[in-house]
C-alpha cells in the first residue's frame, strides 16, 4: 500500500509537473503572443506616423500651391480692375473729344456761312459795301 501511495504521489507530482509545465508553456506562448502583438502595434504606429508625416508634407505642399495660385489670382484681379479703370477713363475722354469735334464742326459750319463772314467783316474790320456810310459812335465814358 505504501508503494501504491508512493506511486500515486509520484503520479500526482508528475501530473502536477505536467500541469505546471503546461502552464509554463501556455504562459510563455501568451508572452510571445503579447510580444508579437506589441511589435505589430508598434509597427502599425510607426507606419501611421510615416503616413501622417507624408500626409502633412502633401498638405503643406498643397497649401503652398493654393496660396501661390491665390496670390496670382489676386494680382490678376488687381490688373483687371486697373485696366477697366483705364478703359473707362479712355472712353470718357473719347466721349468728351467726340463732343468737342461736334461743337467744332458746328462752329466751322457757322463761320463758313456768308452771313457770319459779313458780320465779322463789319464788326471787326469795319468794312462796308460801296455806297454805304459807316457811323462810329464812341462812348462818352
Amino acid at each position: 500500500m505504501q508503494k501504491n501511495m508512493e506511486r500515486d504521489i509520484l503520479t500526482e507530482r508528475m501530473l502536477s509537473d505536467d500541469t505546471t509545465e503546461e502552464q509554463r508553456l501556455r504562459r510563455e506562448k501568451r508572452r510571445e503572443e503579447l510580444e508579437k502583438k506589441r511589435e505589430n502595434q508598434k509597427k502599425a504606429a510607426e507606419a501611421a506616423a510615416r503616413r501622417s508625416k507624408a500626409l502633412k508634407k502633401y498638405v503643406l505642399i498643397a497649401l503652398a500651391v493654393f496660396l501661390v495660385v491665390l496670390a496670382l489670382f489676386g494680382k490678376l484681379l488687381i490688373q483687371i480692375k486697373e485696366l477697366n479703370d483705364s478703359r473707362n477713363e479712355a472712353m470718357k475722354k473719347l466721349s468728351e473729344l467726340q463732343q468737342q469735334i461736334e461743337e467744332l464742326e458746328a462752329t466751322l459750319e457757322n463761320v463758313s456761312s456768308p452771313e457770319y463772314i459779313e458780320s465779322q467783316a463789319r464788326s471787326q474790320l469795319h468794312m462796308i459795301y460801296p455806297n454805304e456810310v459807316m457811323y462810329i459812335v464812341e462812348d462818352e465814358q
